[in-house]
């Protein structure tokens, strides 16, 4: 079993140094082992080499590459400390000396890094001669050599120079400082073995802390290094990113070598490569300890601590990743997930953001329902602030910081979707395309053969209906999440770098935070009223009107999936009309009410049928749609998921509105009729009661009913909740259905629903995963069972669910919409024919209209616009 990796809370904002008995443990085990492994190798070569020659010293230099954050300092300097404990424990009783990490930073003209090093071994000489004057036990002759050898190295450093091979430099002042070279190497040699022999140790040890940092001076401290301190007796520790300091060279020789490299005739040869086999000299492979990935080491079980002295972890038995997200859940609820073989953008790349996350989460106090808002805040503080910071472009960010600045959750979607149309790798081919087609004249004829085309191509529909989210003219608070998410699905396609993906990542999460403050909202409304969603009239004021309308249902907009993109249930095969998107005749449903209310007789199923098609409409007929679903709805000024239907024969059906209305039954049911809800609360066997019920059950309830239950059940307030719910039904994911009958298709869609289930980071008594789960929808499919096996039923049902698609105001002999529905655009005259014959009451003997008929269509084959024509002549002359 692999040894867990341990984390200590407290030591995020500084670099840390582990023991070596704790080297297993830490997610730096596989390079302290090659570390070590360097310097083993190392100390056998000083051995051999009795009297090495300065010129052949072996490389020295222990490298520690990695991108910021990564734990670079801590690593190096871990492995400082762990040094002579390795050596006791391989028998080679070897003793260090290390100086104190030398800061880049201070190089400058007149500083540069020998003299930095030999600074810091002085200034721990000085130290211990004190320390041995207060005991008596100074050497004079050590002390004088080593001062005698620090003076003869400081003033070499001041003949040097900052540069011994400057472009102005006279041969003979460069062949002086050549020979200063020689003499200063030769003269930190000595300087370095008396330094070893006063403190009794082998070796040196010079740790050098982001070398990269100082870009400007970075190339001329390597050099220094080459020159000066590839000694047999030294250990150069130095840390930086691979890839900056490779711009560093390659800088360097650009400026030395680029006026010969513009005449050279080789083709072989570039900046790139002298940089390259510049830094494998100077940092040999198998010397580089590369410090890990973060993304790789997710998989690995992590145990926190509160101290180091702490023999309890305070975390443990998951791996970094769902450490991480479970901690985010406990902390403020919010809920990330991770895809499989994959880690969520929310659990940072880097070492150091993860640890401070971590602690950051970890000092929050656990999560209670009247104090969680604090935590919350610091949460959403980090994710708006210092994520955006480090994963966004500026573009990105200036998206990100429009988005969270918006309060108003009526007009969030509207701006997501104008924000990201703007992004700059979204102005494409696709999008251009769907513009082009609302700069297009809007004419009813356009309008018609547009709608017809919608039930024809899909692809086609897909395209027209991303123009019509696009559109600039639409009413903000009619467009709705489920455009959105449609919108960040298709998006998804072009939105290939890092930086784009997590953008897409922010505004999905973004909508998540938002679903979960809103609906907190809506809870603590229920729990302050004694009725259910008090604070909604019965009736609407006025079509504009989102007086009453909560936050989370202006953020939804009417609609989780939009159903024109995300198609629920398969088209009719015969008509090719939507099952889970089509106009239904609501008249049926307020004949079954008012026979309630005049106290007649109504079987169960009717009744919970009539309460089906309440959480199932979407909004009224457009006048100009006359019988068929029109796209315009969003550029009227009505808030259209709450138009009283009161006095509509006719409505939208969408399947998906139901995950909306169910969290607003009352102002659903109300929309029919204002006593729907008052009769389906007294009437025992209604689907209202029996969910009522159901959430007792679940909640063990010991009182009566609780709506904030039953909406913590039911309400989705999590964007990736929502989207594997909608790859959850079998159509969607795999375009096919195992029935083609119209009741039994809802009824394995509720199914579906009731058997979804998703995990959360909450334990149950039995110490299981918790779930989401929508199984309060069985209900709807013992209603729909029901159905399925009464005859008397599925007529009621069809004449609700089947007659909404004629035209209003005509009868059901003639509809021209099915007749036409399926048309190529050449039409022949039989196939004409046989379809009036299969879609309408007329039969062969008629006389009069097949007469007419031949009349108006002459020719074998006929273009489509012309068939429709025939068809609407033909239906005007005999009044059909």
């Amino acid at each position: 079993m692999a040894t867990p990796l341990k984390f200590y809370l407290g030591e995020e904002s500084h670099f840390i140094t582990e023991n070596y008995e704790n080297r297993k443990a830490s997610i730096f085990a596989d390079q302290y082992k090659k570390a070590l492994h360097v310097i083993d190798a190392l100390v056998k070569s000083a051995k051999e080499e009795k009297n090495p020659s300065l010129q052949e010293s072996r490389n020295n230099i222990i490298a520690f590459t990695g991108d910021r954050g990564t734990g670079k300092t801590s690593c190096m300097m871990s492995v400082v400390n762990m040094m002579e404990e390795h050596m006791a424990e391989s028998k080679k009783k070897k003793r260090f000396a290390t100086v104190e990490v030398v800061d880049p930073s201070f190089f400058d003209e007149n500083t540069n890094i020998i003299y930095l090093v030999v600074g810091k071994m002085f200034a721990a000489f000085r130290t211990a001669i004190e320390k041995d004057r207060e005991k008596g036990e100074t050497q004079k002759w050590q002390v004088n050599e080593l001062m005698d050898g620090f003076s003869k190295v400081l003033f070499q450093i001041s003949l040097m120079g900052k540069s011994p091979l400057s472009e102005n430099d006279t041969d003979i002042h460069q062949l002086n400082n050549l020979l200063v070279t020689v003499d200063l190497k030769k003269s930190l040699k000595l300087l370095v073995d008396r330094y070893l022999t006063y403190f009794e140790k082998d070796f040196l040890v010079i740790p050098v802390d982001d070398i990269d940092n100082n870009t400007d001076e970075a190339y001329q401290m390597m050099e220094q290094i080459r020159k000066y301190l590839i000694l047999p007796n030294v250990i150069i520790l130095i840390s930086f990113k691979l890839e900056q300091i490779t711009n560093v060279a390659e800088l360097y020789f650009t400026k030395l070598y680029n006026p010969l490299l513009s005449k050279s005739k080789s083709p072989n040869i570039s900046v790139e490569d002298m940089a390259q086999k510049y830094l494998l000299k100077l940092f040999p492979l198998e010397h580089r300890v590369a410090l890990p990935n973060l993304a790789t080491m997710m998989e690995k079980e992590l145990e926190v601590y509160t101290t180091r002295e702490a023999t309890t972890p305070l975390l443990k038995g998951s791996t970094m990743k769902y450490t991480l997200t479970a901690l985010i859940f406990k902390k403020t609820r919010y809920l990330f997930y991770h895809a499989t073989g994959a880690t969520n953008q929310i659990v940072p790349g880097n070492l150091r953001e993860y640890r401070n996350l971590l602690t950051l989460l970890c000092n929050m106090e656990d999560y209670r329902e009247s104090k969680e808002e604090y935590n919350k805040q610091q949460f959403r503080d980090y994710f708006y602030g210092e994520w955006i910071e480090k994963h966004l472009n500026a573009e990105g960010r200036n998206i990100a910081t429009q988005l969270v600045e918006n309060v108003e959750a009526g007009g969030f979607n509207k701006l997501v979707v104008r924000l990201l149309s703007e992004y700059k790798p979204l102005s494409d081919i696709r999008v251009q395309e769907f513009q082009e087609l609302l700069s297009e004249e809007e004419t009813e004829e356009m309008f018609d053969k547009r709608n017809r085309r919608y039930y024809d191509s899909r692809s086609t529909n897909a395209q027209y209906e991303y123009s019509r989210i696009l559109d600039a003219g639409n009413v903000e608070y009619n467009v709705s999440m489920g455009d959105v998410m449609a919108l960040l699905n298709e998006w998804k396609k072009f939105m290939v770098s890092e930086e784009d993906k997590a953008l897409l990542f922010f505004v999905e999460s973004l909508y998540s935070i938002k679903l979960y403050h809103y609906y907190d909202e809506v809870t603590e409304t229920e729990a302050a009223d004694e009725s259910t969603n008090a604070a909604i009239d019965n009736t609407i004021k006025r079509l504009d009107d989102l007086e009453g309308v909560s936050n989370y249902e202006k953020l939804v907009g009417g609609a989780f999936f939009n159903p024109n993109l995300l198609r629920l249930l398969p088209a009719e095969n015969r008509t090719n009309l939507l099952r889970s998107y089509r106009v239904v005749d609501i008249r049926p449903l307020r004949i079954i009410i008012g026979k309630c209310l005049a106290g007649e007789a109504v079987d169960d199923l009717e009744f919970q049928m009539v309460e089906f098609f309440a959480l199932t409409l979407s909004r009224r007929l457009e006048g100009k749609a006359k019988g068929s679903i029109a796209p315009f709805y969003r550029l009227v000024s009505e808030v259209y998921y709450r138009t009283d239907l009161q006095k509509s024969q006719k409505a939208v059906f969408d399947l998906g509105s139901f995950f909306v209305s169910i969290t607003n039954i009352e102002n659903a049911y109300c929309r029919i009729h204002p006593d729907l809800f008052r009769l389906a609360t007294e009437r025992d066997s209604s689907l209202l009661n029996k969910m009522k019920q159901l959430t007792i059950e679940k909640y063990e309830l010991e009182a009566e009913y609780d709506n904030t239950r039953f909406l913590s059940w039911c309400a989705i307030r999590n964007a990736v909740i929502l989207q594997e719910l909608g790859n959850s039904f079998s159509y969607v994911r795999t375009g096919r259905t195992q029935s083609s009958d119209q009741v039994e298709l809802l009824r394995d869609f509720f199914v579906q629903v009731s058997s979804f289930f998703i995990k959360t980071y909450d334990k149950t008594d039995a110490d299981d995963a918790y779930a989401i789960s929508f199984d309060y929808a069985k209900v709807f499919v013992d209603m729909f069972t029901g159905i399925k096996d009464n005859a008397h039923m599925q007529e009621v049902f069809s004449s609700v669910f089947d007659n909404g698609n004629e035209n209003e105001g005509e009868g059901t002999q003639f509809v021209v919409t099915k007749i036409a529905n399926g048309l190529q655009n050449r039409v022949r005259k039989d196939t004409l024919k046989t379809r009036i014959l299969e879609r309408s009451s007329i039969n062969e003997g008629m006389q009069d209209f097949w007469t007419a008929f031949e009349e108006m269509v002459t020719e074998p084959v006929i273009m489509r616009p012309r068939a429709e024509e025939v068809l609407q002549m033909l239906k005007a002359r005999f009044d059909l």
